[in-house]
């Protein structure tokens, strides 16, 4: 399975579906296939994002990856939550473990893909950085409530309270003196 399209172009995010089936096939011998497993993106339920996604167990046996958050994450990101989801529905369909928890079971699993050899053409360059958080961050949590903008001078994500487009007066693409004057402390194009 070494060859194959690089996921990490930049000509848009992988296919979910594709990689679904890559990493079932490659990681856990098809076993989520065959216990009906499916992926899908959806919309969050409510406006407060607290992880990138989620695994149905039982009848549902479904993955599901929100909308908004792989939009703004990096292709790496994407594969580490899809991976991690993954790694819950295979730790049901093994051990018939219904919790979401991260205990020895989805850790095993976790190391061994993160530091699998096997040659697997969707790795990111990094490698794989499956970790045992529901977000895409170490440091705070993706608990956000609002709309999320990304910048297009420094690519970090900003927030509004409300959805008016672009917030230009916040960010610095408006700001390309020298020296940079914006105030916004989320962005930091300026750096």
């Amino acid at each position: 399975m070494g060859a194959g399209p690089n996921p990490d172009a930049d000509d848009g995010t992988p296919g979910l579906q594709e990689l679904f089936r890559h990493y079932d096939d490659l990681y856990f011998r098809g076993a989520l296939a065959d216990a009906g497993f499916s992926v899908e993106r959806a919309a969050p339920r409510t406006k407060t994002i607290t992880s990138f996604g989620y695994c149905s167990l039982g009848d549902l046996s479904k993955i599901t990856l929100y909308k908004p958050m792989p939009r703004y994450r990096t292709n790496a990101d994407l594969k580490n939550a899809l991976l991690h989801l993954m790694i819950h529905g295979i730790v049901f369909v093994k051990r018939g473990l219904t919790s979401l928890g991260h205990g020895p079971a989805f850790r095993d699993w976790m190391d061994a893909i993160n530091t699998s050899p096997i040659d697997d053409y969707a790795r990111p360059k990094g490698g794989y950085c499956i970790t045992t958080t529901h977000d895409f961050s170490q440091e705070k949590s993706c608990n956000m409530q609002g709309f999320l903008w990304k910048c297009e001078s420094c690519g970090d994500t900003l927030m509004r309270a409300k959805n008016l487009g672009p917030p230009s007066d916040f960010c610095c693409i408006e700001n390309v003196s020298q020296p940079a004057t914006c105030d916004n402390m989320l962005c930091h194009w300026h750096k």
